[in-house]
């Protein structure tokens, strides 16, 4: 896999649990710190868990904006949070 999309920056491991809001701030933060993202599509990842949830079964969910916060992505990324 490309190294600019995944590496170790982009995984946090035995995060305690949160709510789903904080898990979805949690990893756009991570997307924006890591200049994936601009600060606002963060909003649009929360929008989407509202309209339609991102969880695909077996604890794993996939959040991701709506299409109206496209033109905040930089570039392509991937961060992935491990709760125990």
């Amino acid at each position: 896999m490309n190294k600019e999309i995944l590496n170790e920056n982009n995984i946090v491991l035995n995060v305690p649990s949160e709510s789903k809001v904080q898990a979805i701030e949690r990893v756009g933060n991570l997307l924006f710190k890591n200049g994936y993202v601009e600060k606002e599509y963060i909003e649009g990842m929360k929008k989407r868990e509202e309209d339609v949830t991102t969880y695909i079964g077996n604890g794993i969910a996939i959040p991701h904006g709506v299409s109206g916060y496209v033109k905040y992505i930089k570039k392509s990324g991937i961060v992935i949070a491990q709760y125990p």
